[in-house]
């Protein structure tokens, strides 16, 4: 079946074998090359809606035309599986302003949906202490929303969640959200985060949470022009290092934002980070915990074994975003996450 170009082939082959044994993970090597598979879209479709099992398509090109590098391809395709099986690849012993019961959530919206016009939000919330297992879930909205108005379902879902893995709720709660402009986060602060906080009142008015979770919203902006440089003692500019924050002389002196620049990149072209912090209840906050978490997160997404530009569950509701707007592009209905692949990160 390797050369086999007919989707329905494979499809009808994966559901038998399916139904003939009991598997934990799928594994397919398509023909093609990336960006031109006749078979690829329809056969992720299929795997994430309709087999609620962790699967990995690798196209044929990767491994005939990158011979010399296949030992790190199969390094790295084992790292995915691993992570789609519910599984962490590494882990920090510890983090910051994680001392309590702890869930960090991350928003992404994507609407590059062709069929039906609808957008898609997508969230990750982590659901340990280690911020390595995640609850992911997506749900569609109306025409080119990017702001999302409709999601108190999935933070009630999240929360609760949290409480099936732990025991407890958590006593705070972080947010990273992909910023949709630079004017938008009073927006942002009128519809989203309400959303969050009707979720956590109907947990409460319920009797299954008796204590408010302290809350920090935060915003991470990527579309910025600023550009940093540090001097060498010959007076050439270069990139500063990875981790450089900065929190004052170009901040705003009415808000709580900082730069930070987490990964490394070409001379001139390494992009800072804007970050905004639009909802704070946490007592005592010291900001450079907020710092030190924000950069450490930044080594735990499990596609890249360094640093990514923004923390991971940002990066990984992201990815689940490009994921659902690849595979549905020519499909009548939006992908939204099965039941069973909520508890892994089946998208990356």
């Amino acid at each position: 079946m390797y050369n086999d170009k007919n989707s329905q082939t494979w499809t009808d082959s994966v559901y038998y074998l399916q139904q003939d044994h009991s598997l934990d993970v799928i594994i397919c090597i398509a023909p093609g090359r990336k960006g031109n598979s006749p078979i690829y879209e329809s056969l992720k479709y299929y795997l994430q809606t309709e087999c609620n099992i962790p699967s990995q398509v690798i196209l044929a090109d990767t491994i005939s035309k990158n011979s010399r590098s296949l030992r790190n391809i199969m390094k790295n395709l084992m790292i995915q599986i691993c992570a789609k099986m519910g599984h962490s690849p590494w882990v920090f012993k510890s983090l910051p302003l994680m001392n309590k019961p702890t869930m960090i959530i991350s928003m992404d919206v994507c609407h590059r949906v062709e069929t039906n016009n609808k957008s898609v939000l997508n969230l990750v919330a982590s659901k340990d202490k280690y911020v390595a297992s995640f609850y992911s879930a997506s749900v569609s909205q109306g025409e080119e929303q990017r702001i999302a108005f409709s999601i108190q379902k999935l933070f009630m879902e999240a929360l609760q969640e949290f409480n099936t893995k732990n025991g407890l709720f958590p006593q705070k709660i972080i947010i990273y959200r992909d910023a949709v402009s630079e004017g938008q986060s009073e927006v942002t602060l009128r519809t989203e985060v309400p959303e969050l906080e009707k979720a956590i009142k109907n947990l409460k008015d319920s009797g299954q949470i008796e204590e408010e979770p302290s809350i920090l919203f935060i915003l991470a902006n990527k579309r910025i022009e600023q550009r940093f440089f540090t001097q060498d003692r010959r007076g050439n500019l270069k990139n500063p290092r990875r981790g450089l924050v900065i929190e004052s002389k170009i901040t705003r002196t009415d808000r709580f934002d900082f730069y930070m620049i987490s990964h490394a990149g070409p001379t001139g072209l390494q992009c800072p980070v804007r970050y905004e912090v639009i909802k704070n209840t946490f007592q005592d906050l010291d900001p450079k915990d907020l710092y030190d978490l924000t950069n450490i997160l930044c080594y735990e997404f499990y596609n890249l074994q360094g640093t990514v530009r923004i923390p991971s569950p940002l990066i990984y509701a992201h990815t689940m975003c490009n994921q659902i707007s690849k595979i549905c592009n020519h499909q009548v209905e939006v992908s939204e996450t099965p039941e069973a692949l909520k508890d892994k990160l089946y998208y990356i």
